[in-house]
């Protein structure tokens, strides 16, 4: 008998929104985000990274499609943010974001150029967003 492992796509999904909070509420609020997340995160097997730039977040999530998915649907009732805008959406056979429940990486200038470019459509420039987000965050660990 030969035995074959069954392997489940990673479903990632990348989105960016606006953020609605005070400079003086970040902080807090991005603490209270992350505290959420990794429990959240964790007991759904979900990794992801938060990136927040030029007044956008941008975040990266993955694991299985329903996880991922009901988790996007939770994030896009968050009154922290509005316009939730899907820039990709895909199967992988890994992870981007190894075993990190949720990276918060700060605020990044760089990607936000990045990001203005891809929500003009150029699809290039998504591709290129997930590799900077996963760089960006690579020395990140929460």
């Amino acid at each position: 008998m030969t035995w074959q492992i069954l392997t489940v796509p990673i479903f990632k999904s990348i989105y960016v929104s606006e953020c609605l909070l005070e400079p003086d509420e970040v902080g807090s609020n991005i603490a209270q985000i992350k505290n959420v997340s990794i429990l959240k995160n964790n007991s759904l097997d979900i990794t992801g990274c938060l990136i927040l730039c030029r007044g956008r977040f941008v975040g990266a999530l993955e694991g299985g499609r329903r996880s991922v998915e009901a988790t996007l649907e939770h994030v896009r009732q968050d009154p922290r943010h509005r316009g939730m805008v899907t820039l990709r959406e895909e199967a992988s056979d890994e992870r981007s974001f190894g075993d990190w429940s949720l990276a918060y990486a700060g605020q990044s200038l760089f990607i936000a150029g990045i990001v203005d470019r891809a929500l003009r459509g150029v699809d290039e420039d998504v591709g290129y967003l997930v590799n900077a987000i996963v760089e960006f965050s690579g020395g990140v660990r929460q």
